[in-house]
């Protein structure tokens, strides 16, 4: 008897695969048009990885039904993105700063106040006057 192939698994080259639409309602709260991810190889751990997150997304679904529900979500995942460049950005920072050290060369910020000493505008950097 030949074995049916469950809702939302896709097979590729031999791996399983969960696929599934978001609601067309839903898609710009989402921030998507489909959910996918990879299951594995096995059939056993990928059926059970499957219903974990078809029952996850299904609980997504029914709780973004509620208008207040969906617009706390959005709120979520705007700060979470928010932090996310954040971060990225305090890293991508620290990396030019420490490029700077390495070749010897003075950052953005130092160049600015070293103007504005040879200005006359200003002795020190604001953050070594302020009080603690």
């Amino acid at each position: 008897m030949p074995q049916t192939k469950p809702d939302y698994m896709l097979v590729e080259r031999g791996r399983y695969y969960y696929q599934r639409k978001v609601p067309l309602d839903l898609q710009p709260t989402v921030g998507r048009k489909k959910w996918r991810a990879p299951l594995g190889k096995d059939f056993e751990k990928a059926y059970d990885k499957l219903r974990t997150m078809k029952r996850g997304h299904d609980e997504l679904i029914e709780r973004l039904s509620d208008t207040e529900e969906r617009q706390i979500f959005r709120t979520v995942e705007r700060r979470r993105r928010e932090i996310e460049e954040a971060d990225r950005l305090v890293e991508t920072d620290a990396a030019y700063e420490k490029w700077c050290r390495d070749n010897c060369l003075k950052t953005e910020e130092e160049e600015y106040f070293d103007e504005l000493e040879r200005l006359g505008l200003v002795e020190e950097p604001p953050w070594e006057t302020a009080e603690r």
